[in-house]
């Protein structure tokens, strides 16, 4: 029984230690799920998180953490000496992880502050290694993780990057820091109220003003009743106040008198700002600015009478130009009153007129120095008006501008006079030039009818016959350049600047000018410059010819040397500063100087006017050192001319230098084979010689040429079949229709037809009017056959 007994008794014992397994089995089951949940949720969490054991080892580094390092959580699980702080500080290092694992560790922590919550601690860094080595400032929290029986387990540590808050802190805090500042450094009283009337602060200017404190006016109830004494004036306004604090009014000024602590009356501007729980004043005192403004307008009254008794007519202008004030006389001589002008431009400035009045302008504004200038205006009926514009700015008491005051001057009599003596001028002028034109013109003709002659004779010998047209064509180019030279002063004519070496444009006239200066005056060069500039060839020629010419006619009786010299020269600071005439830097400096009789200093003086001339009646123009100088500054140089009598004469004139590589020779261009063409060309032009002549070369340029001798039956053959044209050649001047007619008109029947529009001369249809109704080339006449070729293949090409 006993041994029967015992069998039963361990028989139960195996079953309930079957039952312990299972249940053991079953709390592990549980513990794994417990442990695999607080994984998860440790993985879901959105803050980079990881946790440690109690032997300071990694057993979570969730997916927040691996973007944020860079390491994943396969690399640093089982990972312990404090392998969590490398990514973080680059080396193992105490964090705050540590003070829940050991409290009293002795460890230097890399932390502003550490607060305790419970039993986590929290605090926040800088980490410097991270964003390329911007670094950023974390948020760190750190708690200790216990198990059932309340013991250490381990620890877990969130981090959180606060960069973004921690830079709009950083920009509060200084956007506060500065509206302090400006608060209490700001020239005006300014107070800050709450919604009920209670002063928060004043600024140190707000006492200034008012010798109150904050002390003194802890609500506005106590500041109404010192600064209003008066019970009546207070409650006025109280209620003005009231209605600004319901309506808001924002952008309305008020203005009262007070009564400061010292008992002293003052004018105070006041200006109010809502906030969402306060109210800003701005009180600005006024006192001294309305005795100055009472003062203003006294001298205004006065600048009126002195004003009304102009006869000139006035105007003052605000600074958007629209007028503030017109004096009677501007009435009566223009027609219109101020009170149809106010808030408007007074629209009495010629078309013609607007480019020179702006500048005029501008130059008063950019100087701040009255300009005088003579214009035109019109009246308020269209009448023209020729008027002196005298204008000075006006400013205020700080020197800032705030409007002109112009006077215009009628001087119609007195252009009426000057025209007159203008006239008489002109005609004493005319009769001055007459014989040396003249005697130029019969000097050129004499040699182009002599080498006609010589090609005439030399017919059988061919080198003979070429060698006396090359002269002949040179003859007649010189007349060219004679009547280009007379039509300078007539109007303004358009060259093209390229750069340029000037020694092969001096040479070229140097060897021009030997066949026709006499034997009795040597020519000594002395070219040393290969410089560039930036030049007109045709004009530079001109410039060496024409002072050339001078000095050989200073030799004509006796004879002598004329030396032609071009170098480089540096123009210092100080030698600009000694000249007007230059500016520092380098150019190249043309000298042509002469041994002649030379001049005095009165002659000197007038050597640039344009019809003052040393020579005798039939001994040539006085136009040579007046296109000179002209040229000379278009060309932004300048021009010296040194004499004295008996010792020969010398000008200097200087370019301004370009670092550019030089365009070829102006004469080798002409050269150039040109390409021919096959296109079909119109040929307009009144002249049989001119039409026979260009036909001839156009067509062995391989063109087809209809030539068409007046402007309508051009237009009646291209009306008829306007397809069949490629390029439209017409003379200007033409009777019954004129190239310009004839240009608009065919332009209005085929907007794309290449049009060149040749002139000899005309004063009112200008280059920039050809462009601007479509014509795509205007040139001046004479036109070599080489000239027009290479014009013509530079439009086709084009189109």
């Amino acid at each position: 029984m006993v041994i029967k007994s015992t069998y039963q008794e361990l028989e139960q014992r195996v079953k309930e230690l079957e039952k312990d397994v299972l249940k053991t089995e079953r709390l592990k089951e549980g513990l794994l799920a417990t442990r695999q949940l607080f994984m998860d949720i440790v993985q879901s969490l959105p803050d980079p998180t990881f946790v440690i054991d109690r032997d300071k080892k990694i057993v979570v580094w969730n997916r927040a953490i691996e973007k944020m390092t860079g390491l994943s959580g396969e690399n640093m699980i089982g990972k312990a000496d404090n392998a969590y702080s490398i990514p973080f500080w680059g080396e193992p290092r105490q964090v705050l992880i540590d003070l829940i694992m050991d409290h009293d560790q002795d460890a230097f922590l890399p932390y502003d502050f550490i607060e305790k919550y419970g039993d986590s601690l929290v605090s926040e860094a800088f980490l410097p290694s991270f964003r390329g080595g911007d670094g950023i400032h974390v948020w760190l929290k750190a708690s200790p993780l216990y198990d059932s029986c309340g013991n250490l387990i381990g620890a877990i540590e969130a981090i959180r990057d606060i960069t973004e808050k921690k830079q709009t802190e950083r920009i509060l805090y200084k956007e506060k820091e500065r509206l302090s500042t400006i608060f209490e450094s700001n020239p005006h009283g300014m107070a800050m109220v709450d919604n009920n009337g209670q002063y928060l602060y004043i600024n140190s200017c707000f006492t200034k003003i008012t010798g109150y404190t904050l002390k003194d006016i802890p609500s506005r109830k106590e500041w109404f009743e010192k600064v209003y004494p008066d019970e009546e004036d207070r409650k006025r306004i109280a209620r003005i106040s009231e209605k600004d604090n319901i309506k808001k009014n924002l952008d309305e000024n008020r203005e009262f008198s007070i009564r400061c602590k010292n008992g002293q009356s003052k004018n105070i501007e006041f200006r109010t700002t809502y906030l969402k729980d306060q109210i800003i004043y701005v009180l600005t005192d006024v006192t001294q600015h309305m005795k100055a403004k009472e003062a203003l307008r006294e001298s205004e009254e006065r600048l009126k009478v002195i004003f009304a008794a102009n006869p000139d007519p006035v105007v003052v202008y605000d600074v958007n130009r629209h007028p503030v004030y017109l004096n009677p006389a501007f009435t009566e001589v223009f027609g219109w009153c101020l009170n149809e002008l106010q808030g408007k431009r007074i629209p009495f400035v010629p078309m013609d007129q607007k480019k020179i009045t702006k500048e005029k302008i501008k130059e008063i504004y950019e100087s701040g120095n009255p300009v005088r200038f003579e214009t035109k205006r019109l009246s308020r009926h269209g009448e023209i008006i020729d008027v002196l514009f005298s204008a000075a700015m006006i400013k205020d008491l700080k020197g800032i501008s705030n409007g002109l005051v112009v006077n215009l001057t009628d001087i119609i009599e007195q252009k009426t006079i000057e025209e007159q003596l203008r006239q008489s001028q002109k005609m004493e002028a005319i009769g001055t030039l007459a014989g040396g034109i003249a005697h130029d013109f019969n000097n050129i003709l004499s040699g182009i009818f002599g080498y006609a002659q010589l090609i005439e004779m030399s017919l059988n010998d061919p080198d003979k016959a070429r060698k006396n047209l090359k002269l002949l064509v040179k003859g007649a180019q010189r007349a060219s350049d004679l009547v280009q030279q007379i039509l300078m002063y007539s109007r303004q004519t358009k060259h093209k600047k390229n750069p340029l070496k000037l020694f092969l444009i001096v040479k070229e006239a140097i060897k021009f000018l030997r066949s026709s200066i006499p034997a009795t005056i040597e020519i000594q060069e002395k070219i040393l410059s290969r410089a560039v500039v930036m030049a007109d060839p045709t004009q530079v020629h001109q410039i060496v010819i024409n002072l050339c010419t001078n000095a050989y006619y200073a030799m004509f009786d006796s004879g002598g040397t004329l030396t032609v010299a071009l170098d480089d020269i540096e123009i210092a600071e100080q030698d600009h500063l000694t000249s007007n005439s230059s500016m520092p830097g380098n150019y190249v400096k043309l000298e042509v100087s002469d041994t002649g009789q030379g001049m005095d200093k009165k002659t000197l003086e007038r050597i640039f006017d344009p019809y003052f001339t040393t020579k005798g009646i039939g001994k040539g123009t006085g136009l040579g050192l007046s296109v000179v100088d002209g040229i000379v500054k278009k060309h932004n140089g300048f021009i010296k001319a040194y004499s004295e009598v008996g010792h020969g004469s010398m000008f200097q004139v200087f370019w301004p230098v370009i670092e550019k590589k030089s365009s070829h020779n102006f004469s080798e261009k002409m050269e150039n084979i040109l390409p021919k063409g096959t296109e079909q060309i119109m040929l307009v032009d009144d002249e049989t010689d001119i039409l026979d002549t260009l036909q001839e070369i156009l067509e062995k340029e391989g063109y087809k040429v209809a030539i068409f001798k007046d402007g309508l039956s051009a237009l009646h053959a291209f009306t008829k079949n306007p397809g069949i044209f490629d390029l439209v050649i017409t003379d200007m001047t033409m009777p019954q229709m004129t190239g310009e007619e004839l240009s608009a008109k065919i332009l209005k029947l085929r907007k794309d037809m290449p049009i060149i529009l040749c002139t000899g001369y005309h004063e009112n249809f200008t280059k920039d009017m050809a462009c601007e109704i479509g014509i795509s080339k205007y040139v001046q006449k004479p036109l070599t056959g080489q000239e027009l070729s290479a014009l013509v293949r530079e439009i086709l090409d084009g189109k």
